[in-house]
């Protein structure tokens, strides 16, 4: 009786992380990298799908992980970003390993930047 409940749990763990890395919810090739917003965001004005027209702030900056690499990023945000803060950015990357989009961005404080990323970005 042990050994089917083992084998059945066995397979829904290993079938639920499938899952979860074709669906983008668990990405190995995604690591944690850093940006300084430094300037306005350039302003887009988007006609939705209702008709309605609402503005988006375009940016394009360097950005570094832990180790100092550097990648270019591009996003959008809904808002103007404040100058001078620093956004954690999770990057979803191809095969080549180009992004081709920002999963998540959140901002975080300065002492929350590893050093190698921070002396980077405060060039």
């Amino acid at each position: 009786m042990k050994k089917p409940i083992s084998i059945l749990l066995i397979i829904l763990v290993l079938g639920g992380g499938f899952f979860a890395f074709k669906a983008g919810i668990l990405d190995l090739n995604s690591d944690a990298y850093y940006v300084k917003i430094t300037t306005d965001g350039k302003v887009k004005e988007v006609k939705i799908v209702d008709g309605s027209i609402i503005k988006k702030y375009d940016y394009n900056f360097k950005a570094y992980n832990e180790k100092g690499t550097e990648i270019d990023v591009t996003f959008s945000a809904v808002k103007n970003l404040k100058k001078d803060r620093y956004l954690k950015i999770s990057p979803k990357t191809t095969k080549d390993n180009e992004v081709n989009e920002i999963k998540t961005y959140e901002e975080v404080s300065k002492d929350k930047v590893p050093s190698k990323a921070l002396s980077n970005l405060d060039k």
